[in-house]
């Protein structure tokens, strides 16, 4: 018999409100500077930074921990730089008309025709065959404007 508890277990098999006391106790993630009591440790907190970055080691646990903090702060500054350049991108790319048209078009219905908006939404009882040309312009030829495909890049942040 397995007696092991992981996270799935936790959450299904315990009382919710269980759960939750437990999860907040284990993660108690806030600003610990909003005490005034433990403000006074800023500069004691920048000044072992400083020492860490200098390779004056205080202490192997602190400096593991700090570790961990450069590790996710450099993934968090190269993801903030790459979606920069990714957004820089589509700056130029218009949406199309097909879309502010048919948002003009919803608008129209739900603020103007309420009853008609309701008969869209609303199924009918006996819904009549129709061809594809009842619905829709059908073209032969279409001019076809380039799609702007992203290209795959290698970001070196």
């Amino acid at each position: 018999m397995d007696i092991s508890c992981n996270i799935l277990d936790l959450q299904y098999f315990t009382n919710h409100n269980a759960y939750s006391k437990l999860i907040t106790d284990k993660t108690s993630i806030g600003n610990p500077f909003i005490d005034p009591k433990n403000a006074i440790y800023k500069k004691r907190i920048l000044q072992l930074a400083k020492q860490i970055l200098r390779n004056k080691e205080p202490d192997a646990t602190v400096v593991h921990a700090f570790h961990d903090f450069a590790k996710i702060a450099i993934q968090h500054f190269k993801f903030v730089d790459m979606s920069s350049v990714v957004q820089k991108d589509y700056i130029d790319i218009e949406s199309s008309n097909n879309s502010k048209q048919e948002k003009n078009k919803l608008s129209e219905l739900g603020s103007n025709h309420l009853d008609e908006s309701n008969k869209l939404l609303f199924t009918q009882d006996a819904m009549p065959t129709k061809k594809i040309e009842d619905c829709m312009n059908v073209k032969i030829k279409t001019n076809k404007q380039p799609i702007y495909m992203p290209k795959q890049r290698n970001y070196d942040v």
